[in-house]
Formats: C-alpha cells, sequence, structure tokens
C-alpha cells in the first residue's frame, strides 16, 4: 500500500479514536472514560496560531545543556580519534593546541561524532559562553532528533511497536510546537536535550545483537510514523507526556496554564490505577523546610503547607506556604523544583502527615501516585495499553481527545 494512503488511514483511525462510540478498524471498543474536568506558571503566551507553520523535517538545533558545567569535553571526531577540550576564558584548547572560540565536528554520511559516551549524526559546534559554561549546539536531522528521543525515553528493548509509535508522535508534535512558539523571536530557535525540553541522548548505541534487532524495529516504528504530528483547532499540540499518572492524568492546562490546546484533558488511566509500582513515599527534612521559608522570606521558619487548589486529578495545583511572619502561595510544580523532582515525584498526594494546614513540627511526610507532572501520554499507560492491542492511534486518542493527525512534512 503507498505510503500516502496508509497516512490517510492512520489520520482516520486516530479521528475515529477520539468519537464516542467508534473504534480504529482491529481494535476493541474502549471501555475507559474520557470525561474529565516543564515549565509552570508564566505570562501568558500568543497563541499558537500567530506562530509561523514549520514543517516536521529539515534540520534541528538542539542545545546539549547537559554538557555545560563540565570541566572538560572529551570528543571523538568523524575519523574517530579521541580529542579534549579545555577552556581558557571564553576560548578553547583543542588537544593542548592554539585556542579557538568555537570547535565543530562534522559527522560523516553514515558515520558518528561524539562527546564522553554519547554519539551524534549531523554536527556538533562548541563554545564557550560569557559565564564560562560550555555552549554545545547538535545541528541534527528532525527525523534522527525524534528517534533519539524515542530510543531515551522508552529504550529499545521488549516495547511494544505501538507504544514507540505513540511516542514518535507526541514527541514529535511537542517539538514542532516548541519550535514555532520560540521562531517568534529573531534569533534560530532550538530544543534542549534535558528536562526544558525532551529527553535526548544522540543517536542510539546498540550494545549487543539483541539491541541492534531491536533498534531495527525502534527504527521502522518511528519511521511509519514520519512527519506526523498532532494537531487541535488547526494547531499543532503541545503534547507534553509523563512516566505515570498514578490512574488519571492531569488536567494539562491546569499544571500548564500557557497551554493554548484542550486536548490534555483529564482521563482515567486503568493500568496505572492497578499498578502498586507507582507509588512513593518522601519526608522533607526539617532543614529543607527552613530553607524554603528563608527563599520566600517568610521568617526563619515554615510553619504550615496546605493545597488551595487542586484539578479533576485531585492533583495539588497552587500550594499556601505558612511561615512565621508571612504567607506566600505558589504552583506545586515550582514546589517540586525546589524540593527536587526525584523526590517529590508528582502532584497525586494521596497522604499527608501532618494533615494539610497543620503545624509542622519537624518534617513533613508526602505519599503520592504516580512521577511526573501528568499532563497529557502516561508512559507507563501507553505502553501497557499496547501490550493490549491498542494501536498508536487508539492510544493518542485516549490521552489527547479531540486531537486529529496531521502530515507536516
Amino acid at each position: 500500500m503507498k505510503r500516502r494512503n496508509v497516512q490517510r488511514l492512520l489520520a482516520a483511525a486516530l479521528v475515529c479514536a477520539t468519537l464516542p462510540g467508534c473504534r480504529a478498524p482491529g481494535a476493541t471498543p474502549d471501555t475507559h472514560s474520557k470525561s474529565g474536568s516543564q515549565s509552570s506558571g508564566g505570562e501568558p503566551q500568543p497563541s499558537v496560531a500567530s506562530a509561523p507553520r514549520r514543517r516536521a523535517g529539515g534540520p534541528v538545533t538542539v542545545r546539549l545543556a547537559s554538557f555545560a558545567q563540565a570541566s572538560e569535553l572529551e570528543l571523538l571526531d568523524a575519523q574517530g580519534r579521541k580529542r579534549t577540550a579545555r577552556r581558557s576564558g571564553q576560548r578553547i584548547a583543542i588537544d593542548g593546541q592554539a585556542a579557538l572560540e568555537r570547535f565543530e565536528l562534522q559527522a560523516p554520511a553514515d558515520g558518528v561524532v561524539g562527546i564522553g559516551t554519547a554519539r551524534y549524526s549531523g554536527e556538533l559546534a562548541v563554545s564557550v559562553e560569557p559565564d564560562g559554561a560550555w555552549r554545545v549546539e547538535h545541528r541534527v536531522d528532525f527525523e534522527d532528533y525524534v528517534l533519539g528521543v524515542v530510543a531515551k525515553e522508552l529504550g529499545f528493548g521488549a516495547t511494544p511497536p505501538q507504544a514507540w509509535r505513540a511516542q514518535a508522535i507526541a514527541s514529535r508534535s511537542y517539538a514542532l510546537a516548541q519550535l514555532e512558539q520560540r521562531s517568534r523571536g529573531n534569533t534560530e530557535p532550538y530544543l534542549f536535550d534535558g528536562v526544558r525540553d525532551q529527553a535526548y541522548g544522540g543517536a542510539p548505541q546498540p550494545r549487543n545483537a539483541r539491541e541492534r534487532e531491536s533498534l531495527a524495529q525502534l527504527r521502522a516504528a518511528v519511521e511509519s510514523t514520519r512527519g506526523m504530528v498532532l494537531e487541535h483547532d488547526g494547531a499543532v499540540v503541545d503534547a507534553r507526556y509523563h512516566s505515570s499518572c498514578g490512574g488519571r492524568t492531569a488536567d494539562g492546562r491546569a499544571v500548564f496554564p500557557e497551554l493554548r490546546s484542550s486536548c490534555l484533558s483529564s482521563v482515567e488511566c486503568a493500568p496505572c490505577a492497578a499498578s502498586r509500582e507507582v507509588l512513593w513515599s518522601w519526608t522533607v527534612p526539617a532543614q529543607q523546610l527552613t530553607q524554603l521559608a528563608k527563599k520566600y522570606e517568610l521568617g526563619e521558619r515554615l510553619v504550615a503547607l496546605e493545597p488551595l487548589k487542586l484539578d479533576a486529578s485531585r492533583r495539588w495545583i497552587e500550594v499556601e506556604l505558612r511561615g512565621e511572619r508571612a504567607n506566600k502561595t505558589v504552583r506545586y510544580e515550582e514546589l517540586r523544583r525546589e524540593l527536587g523532582r526525584d523526590k517529590l515525584r508528582n502532584a497525586r498526594i494521596v497522604e499527608c502527615w501532618p494533615k494539610p494546614g497543620a503545624k509542622l513540627d519537624g518534617g513533613l511526610r508526602l505519599s503520592g501516585a504516580g512521577n511526573g507532572h501528568g499532563a497529557g501520554l502516561c508512559q507507563r499507560g501507553a505502553l501497557d495499553y499496547a501490550r493490549q492491542g491498542w494501536s498508536a492511534e487508539r492510544i493518542l486518542g485516549h490521552y489527547y481527545a479531540g486531537a486529529k493527525l496531521a502530515d507536516r512534512r
């Protein structure tokens, strides 16, 4: 079957998946409810409709911020030679030779260049920021970037191909939405390789025959979605996603007020609801609570904490911090950044001790379900739905209700 005919069928399947009582070809009826209701906060942004319309193709620039604070960079050039880059003010010394303002590496057509253990196709450009941090920019084909994101987010192993396909479409949509937003300025827009955008580790590097076979399957899955993105109301969807929702996803615009699309609504996620692996607990040390009070100028210590706003999934959205001298309302995602996202895993708090609003005598213990901000596609849920036989189109229709597939090549 010709590619364009396949894409039309995919688009029709996703539209069908978002409509009550309709199902994608070959899918079982969807019995899960679609009802219901990192950045957070900030000033309202211009609507996506006013942004330049970009295509999902061609080269894209990725800022490799994960290397910014390294003392030196171990590089691998196109000939396989190891090179060492050291900073000298705002200049770079390569292997102890004359300092340069900028050093570039170009990968061969069928090969890679590298930094540390990571490998990259395309181009790498290394320079030094005024504050002394490394500035590493990676120029890569958009589809190679999407492949790298999916490999980093889900890995290549015993993963259902439909989960890879769903992740590829969501990741491509998110990247394109960010590039459209950032292209309003005069500078060339770029993406980050970490939590500010999406996890990205460059070209996937299989370690054995089994991983090479799995990577070939991953490539085929991502290639089958080439150029395909989610659109809603004529604009590409800022398709947020997360590790696990704990049983119900968040209301996207409650977590991220800047979102313009309403298709990231709160929906049930049966696989996460049935899993105890998503449960977590953490006791915030008294010292950290004291630091929090001082940061927000509330006094010498924090005396109470209470959620003021919850979304449809009962996630904490806004929290009031009460100190000895003052109170302050902050967004919960900001609180996660301050206390540590690896400890305070998400906003779906199922237990708080002392009880919300009660006096804090010592530490604070929070227990929750899930990992991540909770908006959009739940990766754990998507993996389990794919194992149950759901197509990528049905998975995306569940988590982004009302969105449609579009070809942006």
